[in-house]
């Protein structure tokens, strides 16, 4: 993976993340192979990065409808 010296810190912290998912869900289902424990990691970052989409979406809308109200006052 090639990535930008100025990322390097934000992919350090996202693999340390990812490592530390993957561990505890070998943890908590011991019968798992590290496969299906990497999957299980990756679709809970995957689920979180879509909620934060989300909420980020929802802040917009509502500080948009805000910015059209400040004139008016």
């Amino acid at each position: 993976m090639i990535i930008k010296s100025e990322e390097e810190a934000l992919v350090r912290k996202v693999e340390k993340e990812i490592q530390q998912s993957i561990l505890d869900f070998q943890k908590a289902y011991t019968g798992l192979t590290l496969q299906d424990c990497m999957a299980m990691a990756m679709m809970t970052q995957g689920v979180n990065l879509q909620k934060s989409k989300e909420e980020n979406d929802e802040t917009h809308e509502y500080l948009q409808k805000w910015s059209q109200l400040l004139p008016a006052v």
